[in-house]
């Protein structure tokens, strides 16, 4: 999976940019969502490097189920 992602010099960069359009694309959910989003941003960089982008694909779809079935916003928002 290495081959795919470039080999970038400001690696971190590139990943905090990266996971900072992750978490402002959240803004709907409001601020606390948003830094969820953006650390999950950056987790799944770590993903896509460690195990590639079957697996981000997997563990973003497995989060959003859980959200959909637990309802994770809901209790953010109950208790902010």
């Amino acid at each position: 999976f290495y081959f795919i992602l470039p080999k970038f010099e400001n690696f971190w960069a590139v990943v905090l940019f990266s996971a900072i359009i992750y978490g402002l694309s959240h803004f709907y959910f409001k601020w606390p969502f948003m830094l969820y989003a953006f650390l999950g941003g950056i987790i799944l960089w770590w993903v896509m490097g460690t195990y590639g982008p079957i697996a981000v694909i997997s563990v973003h779809s497995l989060a959003n189920i859980l959200d959909l079935s637990v309802g994770f916003r809901k209790l953010l928002h109950t208790k902010l």
